[in-house]
C-alpha cells in the first residue's frame, strides 16, 4: 500500500495561513460556547419543570376569585348583581343561537351630517 504513496517531510507541504489558524481558533470558540449554551439551556429547562411541579398545586376556581371580586365591588349586593349578569349573559347567547346575527361590518362608515 505505501508503494504508491510518497509520505513528504510535513514542514515542506504545512504552510498555514494566519487566517485559516483565526478560523480553527474562533470555530473551536464558537464550539465550546455552543456546548455552554446547550447545558444552560438544558438547566432552565429543568428549573422551569420544576416550577411548574410547584405551580401545580391546586389553585382557586375561578368561580370562587369572581365571587370574591364581586363582593368587593357590590357588597351585600353582589349576589343580585351576579345573577343579574349572568341572565343577561344567558339572554344574549340564546338570542345569538337562535338568530344567528351577522357581525357589525369592518369596514368604515364615512357618516357626514
Amino acid at each position: 500500500m505505501s508503494q504508491g504513496m510518497h509520505l513528504q517531510d510535513e514542514e515542506e507541504n504545512m504552510e498555514v495561513s494566519e487566517d485559516f489558524l483565526e478560523f480553527l481558533q474562533q470555530s473551536e470558540q464558537h464550539r465550546v460556547e455552543w456546548k455552554i449554551r446547550k447545558v444552560k439551556k438544558a438547566l432552565d429547562e429543568e428549573k422551569q419543570s420544576e416550577e411548574s411541579e410547584k405551580d401545580s398545586k391546586p389553585k382557586e376556581h375561578p368561580d370562587v376569585i369572581r365571587s370574591r371580586e364581586m363582593h368587593q365591588l357590590y357588597g351585600e349586593a353582589a349576589a343580585r348583581i351576579h345573577a343579574m349578569e349572568t341572565a343577561v349573559q344567558l339572554s344574549f347567547d340564546r338570542i345569538s343561537t337562535l338568530y344567528q346575527p351577522q357581525y357589525w361590518p369592518n369596514i368604515p362608515l364615512k357618516l357626514i351630517f
